[in-house]
């Protein structure tokens, strides 16, 4: 009979264990955020990051300024190149080159003797953060 309780009572705490690790594995899984590592600019979170990026319509979004700086994400190197690089290139920067980084790349282009570096950084899943001077026209 008292063998009979103690399997019962294990058996409950083996699904309440159970049921507890389930809901833990939930809303970590809901919570997915908190598997990215933080972005590269620190007045944000890779949280508010994602959320910015996925209510844009046009995967690219500008989400600080930060000491003269402008910052934006991008889901990938084409929409960076349709929505800053080309124009860029239509407003009259001519691309000078670029350098590879050890957390991305630099691009480089030039205007009546005005070199602009914006700086990429590439991040989780393709996405790519730009920095660039604050102000700029594109």
């Amino acid at each position: 009979m008292m063998k009979n309780k103690v399997k019962i009572i294990e058996d409950k705490k083996a699904f309440i264990i159970s049921i507890t690790i389930f809901i833990v594995l939930s809303i970590s899984i809901k919570n997915y955020y908190w598997f990215y590592p933080p972005p590269p600019i620190y007045s944000i979170t890779s949280k508010e990051a994602i959320e910015r990026l996925e209510d844009s319509e046009n995967g690219f979004v500008k989400i600080a300024t930060d000491e003269n700086y402008d910052w934006y994400l991008s889901v990938d190197f084409n929409i960076m190149e349709y929505y800053v690089y080309h124009p860029l290139m239509l407003k009259g920067w001519a691309y000078k080159g670029m350098s590879d980084t050890t957390k991305g790349y630099e691009r480089f282009h030039s205007k009546d003797g005005v070199t602009l570096k914006l700086e990429v950084y590439n991040w989780v899943k393709g996405y790519q953060f730009l920095k660039i001077y604050h102000g700029v026209d594109f």
